[in-house]
């Protein structure tokens, strides 16, 4: 009798491979688990109901002939990558009662390699999104919009998110000399509104994929809405400024963007009966204006004959008095003159430099000079005035909110300033005390010649 082992063979070797691919997880880091799996799935056959996982997989540096066989580790992964030394890898198994066990010859001279196919990627020119103070939202329109999916060799959109992508945006003035920097900023995105803002996207890599250098793109981002709304009526008295704070005018946004100005404009008749316009500023409205005045001061000195209108800045301006036409007409001249500049090759940069210098940017000139735009039915004609109004009277206030990366948009309503009479006292005409007055004193009374009564400040005696 002949005793046999009639155990079943679970495992047979494939032909030695020059090289093996690599394991890596979602965050491109080698990934030993992954790699044995590779490691088996390349020089074994599975031939019966047991898991390659069975199969013990003990390496070492094939110039490290005298070393012993050990378990794979990261730090040898990383060593083999970096060095680019082939491995020798021995393999084993103890088999069970009902299948063989398995020890074949070790493999030798077998480098670890990337073997992740190339990850390509392609943009849509001229995509369209609409700004948004959230940067993932952006992020997200990005990926949905400009992403030429089908052009594209990158995993299966279903499977991927804007984790998986590096966003960035030029950030400079002038075209000709980018500044890449990230989408999402310090605080606020760096890809602001504008019709051909200039983004690169590129794919970071995962476990099945390599990553793929960045493609540049134009796309169009879309002013967003913003809702603004405010009391229909408020009571405020003369001379009084915090009873016409943003809090007591009952203003508020949609979305609450805290970058977006809110500028509030009285118009309306006073007790003068003047008709008059007042821009009312907060200090940090005022600071801006302050800069962009030492922006144009800046600009002059450097180049009066491009910018002449400069000799006078805006702030100049507005101490001094101008219409809302004038107001309108500076500001768009200010506006092209820079932009004028702005894309010459020598002064380009020049410009650039000066607005850095002070903390501002173009778009943001323009939101301010589209302040007095939403006041169609005010006359061009009225004198602005900087602050609240000193006189009583029935005013309409506007609240607008002006963004580079907003709409310019408004809401109304009625204000009722109403005189002061807390440091008023009434002191009567000394004729009146007179048991009687004469005819001739009565008609001067009456005609308005002379005054029944003197209204005094209590604090000043005026």
């Amino acid at each position: 009798v002949n005793f046999t082992d009639g155990r079943v063979v679970a495992f047979s070797s494939k032909d030695k491979p020059s090289t093996i691919g690599v394991g890596f997880n979602a965050k491109q880091e080698y990934d030993v688990a992954q790699t044995l799996t590779n490691i088996r799935e390349a020089l074994v056959n599975e031939l019966a109901d047991v898991s390659l996982d069975e199969v013990t997989v003990k390496c070492r540096s094939s110039i490290n002939v005298l070393g012993d066989y050990e378990d794979l580790s990261l730090a040898g992964i990383t060593a083999l990558m970096i060095s680019n030394t082939p491995l020798d890898i021995k393999l084993s198994y103890a088999g069970d009662a009902n299948h063989k066990p398995y020890n074949p010859d070790v493999f030798k001279g077998i480098k670890l390699e990337d073997k992740r196919p190339q990850a390509t990627i392609f943009l849509k020119d001229g995509a369209s999104i609409t700004y948004n103070m959230e940067v993932d939202v952006m992020k997200q329109a990005i990926f949905d919009n400009a992403i030429d999916w089908e052009a594209s060799g990158l995993p299966a959109k279903e499977t991927l998110s804007i984790a998986d992508f590096e966003f960035e945006c030029n950030t400079s003035l002038i075209s000709k000399i980018p500044v890449w920097k990230d989408i999402a900023g310090d605080e606020y995105p760096n890809l602001n509104a504008g019709d051909k803002r200039e983004i690169r996207v590129s794919f970071v890599g995962n476990s099945d994929f390599k990553p793929c250098d960045n493609k540049e793109a134009t796309i169009k981002v879309a002013k967003a809405h913003v809702d603004v709304s405010m009391n229909a009526f408020t009571k405020a008295y003369a001379g009084n400024e915090d009873d016409l704070t943003i809090e007591k005018l009952g203003i508020t946004l949609n979305p609450n963007d805290p970058r977006i100005d809110i500028y509030r404009v009285f118009v309306g008749i006073n007790t003068n009966l003047k008709a008059s316009v007042n821009l009312v500023l907060t200090d940090e409205q005022w600071e801006f204006i302050k800069n962009v005045s030492k922006a144009q001061a800046w600009l002059y000195d450097k180049a009066p004959s491009l910018f002449p209108s400069f000799n006078e800045t805006i702030q100049d301006k507005l101490e001094k008095g101008m219409t809302i036409a004038e107001f309108k007409e500076y500001m768009n001249n200010a506006i092209t003159a820079i932009e004028n500049a702005a894309n010459d090759e020598t002064w380009g940069p020049i410009v650039q430099s000066g607005l850095d210098l002070f903390h501002i940017d173009l778009d943001a000139i323009k939101a301010l000079a589209s302040v007095f735009d939403v006041l169609t039915m005010v006359s061009d004609d009225l004198t602005i005035a900087v602050g609240v109004p000193k006189h009583a009277g029935l005013y309409r206030v506007y609240a607008i909110a002006a963004n580079k990366n907003y709409e310019t948009n408004s809401a109304s309503g009625t204000v009722l300033i109403l005189m002061n009479w807390k440091d008023i006292k009434i002191v009567p005409n000394a004729d009146l005390k007179k048991q009687t007055i004469t005819v001739s004193e009565a008609k001067e009374y009456a005609d308005g010649t002379k005054a029944a009564a003197t209204l005094l400040n209590k604090s000043t005696g005026e």
